[in-house]
């Protein structure tokens, strides 16, 4: 549904209204009227004039992350817990 919703979207032009009033992924966009809109974060099929390809109804924004992507966040939290670790210490503290 997400993928569908999307190409209708892009074809009806919003996406390319969108990215002509400066929106950039992420950013907010609201369907509707004010007290009733869909609101959603902007995530645009096309990136730098190319099409993320896939079959027709898919969306690979929605897929799982790949391993690599979490192997390489696990190391970043790891490094960032020994960061907080030796920001906090204090070679000349009391003992």
């Amino acid at each position: 549904a997400v993928g569908y919703l999307a190409d209708r979207l892009n074809r009806l032009g919003v996406e390319e209204a969108l990215m002509k009033a400066g929106a950039r992924t992420g950013d907010g966009v609201a369907i509707g009227p004010e007290e009733n809109a869909v609101v959603f974060d902007w995530e645009p099929t096309m990136l730098a004039g190319a099409e993320m390809l896939g079959r027709r109804g898919e969306d690979h924004r929605l897929d799982p992350m790949r391993p690599a992507v979490q192997r390489r966040r696990d190391r970043q939290a790891e490094r960032d817990e020994a960061q907080k670790q030796f920001d906090g210490f204090d070679p000349f503290g009391e003992l």
